[in-house]
């Protein structure tokens, strides 16, 4: 037997309901997601900035070092 219209209209309604809901929490998980993406890439930027630094520490120790064992070294 077929269901009545306003009972079919009434389901859909209420599916539909449920899909905005669904479609608003991904965006509000977007968002947050997006969120933490720029702060995981702000720290990725520090990282790199740091061992550049240690790279410049370790390059002008060794050569602060050679020149030592060339001028003091026999």
């Amino acid at each position: 037997m077929a269901e009545p219209i306003s009972h079919n209209l009434g389901r859909h309604d209420a599916q539909i309901e449920s899909l905005q809901q669904d479609v608003h929490e991904l965006r509000e998980d977007i968002h947050a997601m997006r969120k933490d993406l720029a702060q995981l890439n702000s720290t990725i930027s520090q990282a790199r900035g740091g061992w550049r630094m240690l790279g410049a520490i370790g390059l002008f120790s060794g050569g602060a070092g050679a020149l030592m064992s060339k001028l003091f070294g026999h």
